[in-house]
């Protein structure tokens, strides 16, 4: 089955798309999340896993922390259907709502490999200490290092405050505001056809 991500094709060697690995298969998952492409600066947003309502619409951040993450994007111009994309580190939810294990990242890195190599971003934010601790440091700590940028083999990753952890912590949302708005202002600076 082919998925449909704007002008690109997962699943088939279309137009020098390679073909990507198969998924391993996850025990309680329904829908894997690979969904949402628009054009812009190629700026992505990344999680740890799936959770319950993105494992079942097959679409990431589709819950309450989806809607608190589409009104942090929408305070600096970024929508979904317009100039973001967003993906999962791990495709499908892990049982019991669990921490992805190590293995479980693992097996759907290919995967996320592969959606970065295509869209070629210039900017991935991290959302939450799983996937800011696989992409930017092992030791990444996000109360202490997010809004900060580090560059990786030419791509910018900026690491930030998970939604579910601010609707946890209300008091940490203007910090992820600001994050934000350090985002609007690096893709100002290094984009040109974002906005």
């Amino acid at each position: 089955m082919k998925r449909r991500l704007a002008n690109v094709y997962l699943g088939g060697a279309q137009a020098g798309v390679p073909e990507l690995p198969q998924m391993q298969s996850v025990p309680d998952a329904h829908e894997c999340c690979f969904r949402r492409r628009q054009r812009g600066c190629g700026g992505h947003v990344y999680r740890r896993r799936a959770g319950q309502q993105e494992d079942l619409k097959g679409e990431p951040f589709v819950g309450r922390s989806g809607q608190l993450l589409d009104k942090l994007m929408a305070t600096v111009d970024l929508f979904r259907d317009k100039n973001i994309y967003i993906a999962n580190t791990v495709k499908c939810r892990p049982p019991q709502n669990r921490d992805p294990l190590p293995e479980e990242q693992e097996a759907c890195s290919a995967w996320l490999d592969s959606q970065i190599a295509l869209m070629r971003p210039k900017i991935i934010v991290c959302v939450g200490r799983i996937s800011a601790q696989r992409y930017i440091s092992k030791d990444f700590r996000v109360t202490k290092e997010h809004g900060l940028f580090y560059d990786r083999n030419g791509i910018l990753y900026m690491g930030t405050f998970h939604p579910a952890a601010l609707l946890r912590n209300p008091n940490q949302k203007p910090a992820a505001f600001e994050d934000f708005i350090a985002l609007r202002d690096k893709i100002n600076e290094i984009c040109d056809h974002t906005y």
